[in-house]
């Protein structure tokens, strides 16, 4: 165990979190509020970075991540019907997913690129931004109309915070010197 979980939490209230070891299997499960399982979700697998989307009915996890295998590669999953679809695949390498407030798009850096697709999986994931630094999205405004991005540069103290706005077909963010 390294001392590290990550959490998520649907606008509905339901609350997801993963204290588990990056490198070991592992399987979503459905908890009561005392803890008791009620169900599984999935098969075991090296997943990780569990985020519901905001209407509760979808979860992004990625698999391989934070571990020593490869490729990294986000899924989804419905979490009304059952069943996983993977959004994405090599040689995309999937970080940190932010869901937008309607629920029907994922944003996600991938390396130096920030991405956004369509969470239905039918159309390819479309890139906002290319940077010279690493791009993590952190999460999109109420309204839908901005999302926010942190850039990590490799001498700085701290990540550079960037807003991209009118981001639909045409991102208008600037990337830091």
């Amino acid at each position: 165990m390294n001392g590290q979980a990550a959490a998520s939490a649907s606008a509905g209230g339901i609350l997801v979190y993963d204290p588990s070891n990056p490198n070991s299997l592992n399987q979503l499960t459905w908890l009561d509020r005392s803890g008791k399982a009620l169900g599984n979700i999935g098969e075991f697998q090296r997943q990780g970075m569990v985020v519901l989307a905001p209407d509760g009915k979808t979860a992004a996890t990625l698999q391989n991540w934070r571990t020593t295998a490869t490729p990294v590669t986000m899924s989804l999953y419905d979490l009304q019907r059952g069943g996983e679809t993977r959004l994405t695949a090599p040689p995309l390498t999937p970080s940190t997913p932010v869901w937008s407030p309607a629920s029907d798009l994922i944003a996600f850096g991938s390396g130096n690129s920030l991405y956004v697709k369509d969470a239905s999986g039918g159309s390819p994931e479309e890139r906002l931004l290319e940077s010279r630094n690493e791009v993590m999205p952190s999460g999109w405004s109420q309204d839908g109309r901005y999302l926010v991005l942190l850039q990590v540069q490799p001498d700085a103290p701290a990540p550079a915070l960037s807003v991209i706005t009118n981001w639909e077909r045409a991102a208008l963010a600037r990337t830091p010197d």
